[in-house]
């Protein structure tokens, strides 16, 4: 048996039941100080060059269980081994003692290190990535998401991984027409791009994502996988959609306003045409004094694109919406009239900034319209993801007729132009406003907003 062990330069030593050296090979010297000279005596009394294992107390164990045990053991010099540890038995099945093993993994050893060290340094690189990523397997199981997801979509490794993309969160990943783009991945060893998607998390609210897929390939009896990475645009698309419908808005008051501008500068020329030939000096000072209204008006008029001038200049936002109501309340004289403001104080929207504009209004149009008023109330409330925001007060109300046509253009008893901004400021997020009180018992101004315009905050 030395012979062979020998001849093949395997490392082995043949111990008696008492550890006692009953015989080696030359490649034990990597691992222990030994020389003929110690045959015969106890292995415990040898110089050992292993530093991470104990072989005497796991050959006891052997000795004792009856039991073949295998380590992996580190010499000083940074080798390393695998030792078989086997109870050597006699013909009679009687215990003669322990045969120790040793074989040279250490090239094994460095190219595991290495690979690790690759591991650990591929995973800094994708922990650094802003981008949110996952890694799927075939069955679309979460192998490894990076930090930027679990931060982006407020979620755990416990949560995460090891489960279906289909069952993590609330099951909005489960899109059928994206889980068979995915499906098509490994087996057809193909790839997506750019592919939009929009999802609803309780959280955050309706975010709007663009999705990459590309196979990872693996090595041999190592499994390709799938490499999500995801672009969280949301923001980009609210803001689009703010700058086009802004865009709108403006291409539809600029005309309102030139609309308007012509038809007071076609009254006026129409009256001096009149008053050209006119003799009585009364008629021409009344002809002049409705001259004089029109360019009245148009100084309104004008001074009305100053209101909107700032359209999609100034970015969509999300704002807090108690602050900005308490200071629109100290913005407009409101003497003896009592404003509440029990809007919750943890409720952000999306909104154009000229928002504070819209409760300005609504307090002005109150205090000049509403008579006998003596309280106007802000307050919220949810219903079905949908949020609403509500002013009311205790005036004489606006008349069933009336209600239909308030937020028009040049509709009303004063400018015409404060609810009908006001409601255009609103639709540039997607907000509505519409006016649903009594007549008698008080104006009630219902402004609603999609569950993917506000959100709470801690």
């Amino acid at each position: 048996m030395k012979n062979y062990f020998s001849s093949a330069g395997i490392g082995a030593i043949y111990l008696d039941t008492n550890f006692s050296i009953q015989w080696f090979t030359p490649e034990v010297s990597q691992l222990y100080n030994i020389s003929e000279k110690d045959i015969g005596n106890s292995l415990i009394n040898v110089k050992s060059f292993i530093c991470n294992a104990n072989v005497i107390e796991e050959s006891k164990i052997v000795l004792q269980t009856h039991v073949s045990h295998h380590m992996e053991i580190m010499t000083e010099n940074n080798l390393w081994f695998s030792v078989q540890l086997s109870p050597f038995k006699t013909h009679e099945g009687n215990i003669a003692g322990i045969l120790l093993i040793f074989t040279d993994i250490t090239r094994y050893k460095l190219v595991e290190e290495k690979q690790v060290r690759t591991e650990e340094l591929a995973m800094s690189i994708v922990n650094t990535i802003r981008e949110p990523l996952l890694i799927l397997d075939k069955d679309l199981t979460v192998v490894l998401a990076n930090n930027s997801f679990y931060k982006v979509f407020q979620t755990s490794v416990m949560e995460t991984a090891g489960r279906k993309i289909t069952d993590i969160g609330n099951q909005q990943w489960n899109i059928p027409s994206f889980i068979t783009l995915l499906n098509k991945v490994l087996p057809e060893k193909s790839s997506f791009h750019d592919v939009k998607v929009n999802l609803f998390f309780p959280q955050l609210g309706e975010r709007t994502l663009i999705i990459n897929a590309q196979v990872i390939y693996g090595k041999p009896k190592v499994p390709d996988l799938i490499l999500l990475a995801m672009e969280d645009v949301s923001e980009l698309q609210l803001l689009k959609e703010s700058f086009q419908e802004a865009n709108k808005k403006l291409t539809l008051l600029t005309g309102l306003t030139r609309h308007d501008i012509i038809n007071h500068i076609s009254a006026i020329l129409l009256t001096l045409e009149i008053i050209e030939d006119e003799n009585d000096f009364d008629i021409v000072k009344n002809r002049l004094s409705s001259i004089f209204q029109i360019c009245k008006e148009m100084e309104v008029t004008i001074g009305f694109t100053k209101e909107y001038e700032s359209f999609g200049t100034i970015s969509s936002g999300w704002q807090v919406i108690s602050p900005i109501i308490s200071s629109s309340i100290e913005e407009v004289g409101h003497e003896g009239i009592s404003i509440e403001n029990r809007v919750d104080k943890s409720i952000e929207i999306y909104v154009e900034p000229m928002f504070r504009k819209v409760f300005a209004t609504l307090i002005e149009n109150a205090v000049r319209h509403g008579d006998h008023i003596t309280r106007i109330c802000f307050s919220t409330e949810e219903q079905e993801g949908i949020f609403h925001i509500i002013c009311e007060d205790n005036g004489i109300g606006i008349s069933a007729s009336d209600k239909e046509f308030i937020f028009n253009h040049g509709y009303g008893k004063n400018t015409g132009i404060g609810l009908f901004l006001a409601r255009e400021i609103l639709s540039i997020t997607g907000l509505s406003i519409q006016e649903c009180g009594k007549e008698g018992i008080g104006a009630k101004f219902d402004i609603t907003i999609p569950h993917d315009k506000w959100r709470r905050i801690s």
